[in-house]
């Protein structure tokens, strides 16, 4: 079962409970230098310390590694009752931000039980997700992305030229059953760049976490997997489309 909470979606199955914390960043300093033990003592002052006291914190010790491994865990104390529980800390990275996952369990059996590796800690942040409703769909919603590239020749080192890839999309929901979309873009090299521009009218109908709109490209009919998640700014709204898994939209409120 989840549920928001200010701050983090907690999820709780028996007696174990997880919180899903919104994305916080990590000092600059601490992306420089920072080792596995900084980085977990940084969020496990701020997330677990207030509210338990550690008998020793374990933080697991990466080998050589791309996407690295940030854990800690420890039986602990909970201050405000005195109960004995085991709590457990992961933290992935994504675009400077620290997204923190806390796991609070009677003991280490029913932790391991429950996660029987660090992976499927991280797996949980799959639990922030919850149904759209009409009522909640209706107005703008927007998202823009962009990325560049530089180049240089291999032999002489001159430079190539950059190529760029930039996009914009706009869906507008109505209380009538209708929406309107509007999809920019353009990519290339920077000075022969191709743009793009396409818009969109014509009826929606949402059910069972799937939101169906009519007259798309080629007037065909498009079914996406629609759900929120909770972030710090608000709801994110995430447009899947069925039949072409790679067309994501990531949309915010306007």
């Amino acid at each position: 079962m989840a549920t928001i909470e200010n701050g983090f979606v907690r999820v709780a199955k028996g007696d174990v409970v997880v919180l899903l914390y919104h994305g916080t960043p990590l000092p600059e300093s601490m992306w420089v230098m920072g080792n596995e033990q900084d980085r977990v003592n940084y969020y496990w002052s701020r997330l677990v310390a207030p509210r338990y006291r550690v008998d020793e914190l374990k933080v697991f010790k990466n080998d050589i590694c791309y996407f690295c491994l940030y854990f800690g865990e420890g039986s602990a104390t909970e201050l405000t009752t005195g109960a004995r529980k085991h709590v457990a800390l992961y933290i992935g990275f994504d675009k400077g931000l620290g997204y923190a996952i806390q796991v609070v369990a009677p003991s280490f059996a029913a932790f391991q039980k429950e996660f029987p590796n660090i992976e499927s800690v991280g797996k949980m942040y799959g639990y922030n997700k919850f149904a759209v409703k009409a009522a909640d769909l209706t107005g703008k919603w927007t998202s823009s992305t962009s990325a560049a590239g530089q180049y240089y020749n291999s032999v002489t080192g001159a430079y190539a030229g950059m190529n760029a890839v930039s996009m914009a999309n706009t869906f507008t929901f109505n209380r009538d059953g209708t929406y309107s979309s509007t999809h920019n873009g353009a990519s290339g090299f920077v000075g022969s760049q191709q743009f793009y521009s396409q818009k969109y009218q014509g009826r929606m109908t949402l059910s069972d976490w799937r939101l169906t709109l009519t007259n798309r490209f080629n007037n065909k009919t498009e079914v996406f997997e629609a759900y929120f998640e909770m972030t710090g700014a608000g709801p994110l709204l995430h447009l899947v489309q069925v039949d072409a898994r790679g067309m994501h939209y990531r949309l915010m409120r306007e």
